[in-house]
């Protein structure tokens, strides 16, 4: 608006000046001069104040970019701390990575450490009770020794056996089912698949490993000594049975029985 009054009152002088010497036929010249004095004076004050405003906007321009670059530089100072948020969390997942996949090792080596102290370990029991059959034909169970033990993939087991028997026979059962290779030339007394057998009276202490056989008798008179059977790979439980050998009217008895299983890897 100040700049159109600004316009409209140079236009006006310019008019004055052009009809000058056409008012001065009819018009009191001085009167003139003066109102042609005050429009300049006007435009000139319109002038200044026209100025004032174009400073004004151009400070309020000033002010204007000043916030924008401002902004520019926030935005610019957020998109780097982004960035790098976004790095530092690629940085721990990958090391959370890193970390799981050493755990799982972990894992790994300890249930193959513990695989093997379990298929090494051995296990054994003594019962000192006196226990009787007159079955002949099957091996009977009279409550063990029994032993829980792992097999490992060789199939391969040590036992350990002891017992003072009168006329009887014993044999290793794996859950319940007579081992192999107890008793292969079939020499011993008693039911077939003898680890030990006593053909007669009196009471007699026999232990592992078979002495050579003599009239039947199998075992030997010192300590127990490993012998080596065939077993099946996995967690099995292993157990004296006892048989009568049939060698006279009296039932079979065993007492001071001892078992020990070894897995052998």
């Amino acid at each position: 608006m100040q700049t159109r009054s600004l316009v409209v009152a140079i236009a006006l002088v310019l008019a004055l000046a052009v009809a000058a010497p056409t008012i001065g036929a009819t018009t009191n010249r001085g009167v003139i001069a003066e109102n042609a004095l005050d429009v300049a004076k006007d435009a000139r004050q319109l002038a200044k104040s026209a100025k004032r405003t174009a400073n004004r906007a151009r400070g309020v321009a000033d002010s204007a970019l000043n916030i924008a670059n401002g902004a520019n530089a926030a935005a610019s100072t957020a998109s780097t701390k982004a960035d790098n948020a976004q790095a530092a969390a690629n940085d721990a997942a990958a090391k959370a990575d890193a970390a799981s996949t050493k755990a799982d090792t972990a894992s790994g080596k300890a249930d193959a450490v513990a695989a093997d102290l379990a298929a090494r370990k051995s296990a054994s029991q003594t019962l000192n009770g006196i226990v009787t059959t007159s079955n002949e034909t099957d091996y009977q169970n009279l409550g063990g020794p029994s032993v829980n033990v792992t097999v490992p993939a060789s199939g391969l087991i040590q036992v350990w056996a002891a017992v003072d028997a009168e006329e009887g026979s014993v044999s290793i059962f794996e859950d319940g089912s007579q081992l192999p290779g107890q008793d292969e030339n079939g020499v011993c007394d008693g039911v077939s698949g003898a680890l030990l057998s006593v053909p007669g009276t009196p009471d007699t202490f026999v232990t592992t490993a078979n002495a050579f056989p003599l009239g039947g008798f199998c075992g030997s008179p010192g300590p127990p000594a490993p012998v080596l059977l065939k077993a099946t790979p996995g967690q099995h439980t292993y157990s004296m049975r006892y048989a009568d050998c049939g060698c006279d009217p009296a039932d079979a008895t065993f007492s001071d029985r001892f078992l020990a299983v070894s897995p052998v890897p």
